[in-house]
């Protein structure tokens, strides 16, 4: 995989993180201008696998530490700040609560109420 098709795979969450783990360490890490957009509909459509638990919270855990320091991924404007509040909040579950089905439950509402309702 080329370096877009990799970060393709890790907005979209495409591929399992392990995939993406050993897709990414292939990677330089420096980049001066992104690459790539995370768009707000990725992470909606994100989160319903997760509601729907097509993927764990464990693995969109795994994911959010993934994306977080990526210098060659960028948010969507005007989004980019509630996404990036969502992606630290993801990556930090401990900061929320150490019960993970009070998180999950903290998580699908936050997106809702972030990105759903266009909040700005």
């Amino acid at each position: 995989m080329n370096r877009i098709e990799v970060l393709k795979s890790l907005v979209t969450f495409s591929i399992p993180t392990t995939k993406l783990k050993n897709e990414l360490n292939k990677l330089p890490w420096d980049s001066e201008d992104p690459l790539i957009v995370l768009k707000k509909d990725h992470l909606l459509q994100i989160i319903e696998k997760l509601r729907k638990n097509k993927i764990t919270l464990s693995e969109l855990i795994e994911w959010a530490n993934l994306l977080e320091v990526r210098e060659d991924i960028e948010y969507e404007k005007p989004y980019d700040t509630q996404i990036n509040k969502i992606i630290f909040t993801i990556a930090n579950p401990e900061l929320v609560s150490n019960d993970l089905n009070v998180f999950k439950d903290f998580i699908i509402s936050l997106v809702n109420k972030s990105l759903r309702n266009n909040i700005k």
